[in-house]
């Protein structure tokens, strides 16, 4: 197998991929004391990509011994069953199958290759937990630029264009770019990024007070979920603010804003966040109680940050969290209007229920809105540090 032929494969079967980034992380899986195209599994069964038995996989199987990593990077031995393709095509064929049902990122993110990397190491599914991993795949990247984009400058400039496109899509996180800039001044690849991009990300958060007006949402007795939202969502923007971000609101008075006219206000300042805040009912019922986290169907960065918010919150609130790992994550999902328009990572918080005598004790307390406004701005923090 060469690189031309490879790509020409890859680029002819599927649209739903992108055919550079799957060749430098081929050519890197495959690679040999430098030499790609002849690792033990590439030759023995055409898999390119370190693909595993897995749910979908009916075909044979090549066991053997591979070095396997833990997230705290501990390295080890083990014996692993591969795919076993009967041919290179097969291999592209079932490779494109895995990454539609289980790296929805690298899909979305089709478009950019350095996008597309980062999307075979985010979300619950991750392709090696390998730390270096992303590095390894830039850095094939840049070996494999010149022969694909052309030598001079015609391949700097592609990959000036695709750094650009991944920073503006928050495609790649802050951490990624700085490691991107330090490949490319390593590997003295000529490229000048510091006067290009800018590497300070934007931190503006957009805070939507759920309900308003005529429609004051959940409620017990005089108590509105409107005004729960309005008076912890201020909080909410005092606390970002205190820490030097741009905070923004859908709505400042007692207002009623339909729910798509809320996610165009925060598309139209183009905030990194939003952030949707609400309270709970379940009236008649008192017993149901706790904090949500709702993000739209399907996997998206709103996804991560979610799961940030929740391990903030569980570390310095605790309590009872409804969650629901159906997905492999904490989040409920739902395609709610102002979540399902917003173009930004955004997610509904239910901070707790009104018929819920604790609860609504709870919403009522300005120590606990201060405790629960702390851990949602260090989640927040957390998703923000990596983009």
């Amino acid at each position: 197998m060469d690189n031309a032929t490879f790509l020409k494969k890859v680029t002819a079967y599927s649209k739903t991929i992108n055919p550079f980034a799957v060749l430098c992380q081929c050519c890197h899986e495959t690679k040999v004391k430098g030499t790609p195209w002849s690792s033990d599994l590439f030759l023995k069964a055409n898999n390119a990509a370190g693909i595993k038995k897995w749910s979908k996989w009916q075909g044979e199987i090549h066991s053997k011994i591979s070095w396997e990593q833990t997230v705290s990077g501990i390295k080890y031995d083990k014996k692993s069953d591969f795919c076993k393709y009967p041919s290179i095509d097969s291999f592209i064929q079932n490779y494109v199958l895995k990454i539609e049902l289980t790296y929805p990122l690298c899909v979305k993110q089709k478009d950019n290759f350095l996008g597309y990397f980062n999307g075979l190491l985010a979300g619950p599914y991750k392709w090696a937990t390998d730390k270096e991993y992303f590095i390894r795949l830039v850095e094939t990247s840049i070996e494999l630029a010149p022969a694909v984009f052309g030598k001079g400058t015609a391949w700097r400039q592609k990959y000036v264009n695709v750094i650009e496109h991944a920073i503006q899509q928050k495609y790649i996180t802050t951490e990624q770019q700085l490691i991107i800039e330090k490949i490319l001044k390593k590997k003295n690849a000529g490229i000048e990024l510091i006067d290009k991009v800018d590497s300070i990300p934007r931190k503006h958060i957009c805070i939507d007070f759920g309900h308003g007006g005529h429609d004051h949402g959940a409620s017990y007795e005089n108590i509105f979920e409107k005004d729960r939202n309005k008076v912890i969502g201020e909080a909410l923007g005092r606390g970002f603010s205190k820490l030097g971000f741009q905070v923004s609101y859908t709505r400042v008075e007692d207002e009623y804003v339909t729910r798509a006219e809320r996610a165009k206000r925060a598309n139209k300042v183009n905030s990194d966040v939003l952030l949707s805040v609400h309270c709970n009912s379940a009236k008649p019922n008192p017993q149901p109680n706790g904090f949500e986290l709702w993000t739209t169907r399907g996997f998206t960065h709103s996804d991560v940050l979610a799961t940030d918010i929740y391990n903030s919150w569980v570390k310095r609130i605790g309590g009872n969290v409804r969650t629901d790992y159906s997905d492999k994550d904490p989040d409920k999902e739902e395609n709610w209007t102002v979540l399902y328009l917003a173009k930004m990572p955004a997610v509904l918080l239910e901070m707790g229920f009104l018929s819920n005598a604790q609860d609504r004790e709870n919403l009522q307390n300005s120590e606990w809105i201060s405790s629960a406004v702390n851990a949602i701005i260090e989640g927040v923090q957390t998703f923000l540090s990596r983009r």
